[in-house]
């Protein structure tokens, strides 16, 4: 099992950029956007919140399609909010 875990871990590397290792890239680049006119901290906060309310939205419909959940006006409901949210 550690043979593979190495493996995936040198891969996981080889793909992963300089910004994604190294807090100081990552700063640097975070600045560079910054110099670039990009509010990284509103982008940022606004796709991790994107992302959450997907992520809810999705596991309504996992349940919907792997769990036997039953498809009831108050979980079609509850999908539209979610939806809502997401847009």
């Amino acid at each position: 099992m550690s043979k593979i875990l190495d493996q995936y871990s040198k891969f996981v590397d080889g793909v992963t950029s300089p910004a994604s290792k190294d807090i100081e890239e990552y700063l640097q680049q975070l600045n560079a956007l910054a110099s670039q006119g990009c509010d990284i901290a509103r982008l940022d906060t606004a796709f991790t919140g994107m992302c959450s309310e997907s992520g809810e939205a999705n596991d309504l419909v996992k349940k919907l399609k792997f769990h036997g959940k039953e498809y009831t006006p108050e979980i079609r409901e509850h999908l539209i909010k979610e939806l809502g949210d997401v847009a």
